[in-house]
């Protein structure tokens, strides 16, 4: 496991997400929804997760469209609301939120509970793993936002024509497949001014699919790696004016 390239004091991290994916969970929802027993009394309730599925359909002369929802598994939340957990048919996921102390603490919270989980899913194999971070900024710049601004804070192309009209938000994403298996996807977009200050976010998601045994340890040697990603990325998309402003 390798240390930060360049560690901040203040690092920007506003949520913190590891994920599992798994193939053939033979659990029932309710063996997922006592998985939250298993945790302590620090986590909260189980907290149902659902995802909505919608699809069309197309008929000589007419279109209809129709929406399913799915049951996922839980989710479990900390009595301070700042990690959470999740048990699902598809997979594992831990969430921090802010404050974030350390890739090392979370890993190792992860890790943890990642066993339990198994113990309760009984997954067949892990076919996925994945981290996203999600880094929130408050900058001093002018609104509405010009191409100049944005490079002195972000290493991304921004320019447009002008005859587009005058910008008032920027949301840019950009999909990278460093190899075969690997696949980083870096969001940047910026909300409404606070106080004469322009929120942005920069989120960078990172995964590599795959195929391992569920006691496979080598799943936390790819999750450091896909951490070491992550940080070549974060620092990549930054200038040294904005990462001044968290050392």
């Amino acid at each position: 496991m390798t240390s930060d390239p360049s560690p901040l004091d203040k690092a920007p991290i506003r949520e913190a997400i590891l994920d599992v994916w798994v193939e053939g969970v033979a659990a029932s929802f309710d063996q997922l929804r006592a998985f939250g027993g298993r945790l302590g009394e620090r986590f909260g309730p189980p907290e149902p997760r659902k995802a909505f599925q919608g699809a069309f359909h197309f008929n000589e002369g007419s279109a209809e469209s129709s929406t399913t929802v799915v049951d996922l598994g839980f989710l479990f939340r900390s009595d301070d609301g700042l990690d959470v957990i999740q048990a699902r048919v598809d997979g594992f996921t831990v969430n921090r939120l802010r404050p974030y102390a350390s890739w090392t603490e979370l890993r190792a919270h992860a890790k943890t509970h990642w066993p339990i989980f198994v113990d309760a899913a009984r997954p067949e194999s892990v076919k996925k793993v994945g981290l996203r971070y999600i880094n929130q900024f408050e900058l001093p710049v002018r609104h509405p936002l010009d191409g100049d601004q944005l490079a002195e804070y972000f290493l991304w192309r921004t320019t447009w024509p002008t005859s587009f009209g005058t910008p008032v938000g920027f949301f840019g994403r950009t999909m990278f497949q460093p190899d075969e298996h690997t696949r980083s996807t870096l969001t940047l977009l910026s909300n409404d001014p606070v106080e004469g200050r322009v929120p942005f976010l920069l989120d960078i998601e990172v995964q590599r699919a795959g195929s391992w045994e569920i006691d496979d340890a080598g799943i936390w040697s790819v999750l450091d790696n896909l951490r070491d990603l992550k940080n070549s990325l974060f620092f990549g998309s930054i200038t040294p004016r904005l990462k001044e402003r968290f050392e």
